[in-house]
C-alpha cells in the first residue's frame, strides 16, 4: 500500500514536511511518482519504525549503569530514566572525604 506524505506523517505524528526531509536524506525510502508527488510504501515505513524502536531499546538498556556503593561495598543498579533512583543513590553513596590534617 502506498502512503502519501500526509498519511505517513499521521502515523509518525509529525508534519508532512518532516517526512519529506526524511525521504530527501534517505532516512525513509520514498518513491517519486513525478516531479511533485512522493509516496511511501507501508512496509518501508513499518521497517523504519521497527529500526527506531530497536535503537530506543538499545539506548535505554545502555542507560542502566552498575554502581558500587563505596560505604557498603555492594553493587547498586541505577536506572538513569528514574530520578528517584538517582536521588536514592546520591544519598547512599557519599564521596570519600580527604583526611583532615
Amino acid at each position: 500500500m502506498l502512503l502519501t506524505l500526509k498519511d505517513a506523517a499521521k502515523q509518525l505524528q509529525c508534519s508532512p514536511e518532516t517526512i519529506r526531509k526524511m525521504v530527501a536524506s534517505g532516512e525513509i525510502l520514498g518513491l517519486r511518482i513525478n516531479e511533485r508527488c512522493i509516496r511511501i510504501e507501508q512496509g518501508d515505513l513499518d521497517s523504519y519504525i521497527q529500526t527506531k524502536r530497536m535503537e530506543a531499546e538499545r539506548w535505554q538498556s545502555q542507560k542502566t549503569a552498575k554502581l558500587v556503593d563505596i560505604n557498603r561495598g555492594s553493587e547498586i543498579l541505577l536506572d538513569a530514566r528514574s530520578p528517584s533512583h538517582r536521588q536514592n543513590i546520591s544519598r547512599r553513596v557519599q564521596p570519600k572525604q580527604p583526611p583532615k590534617k
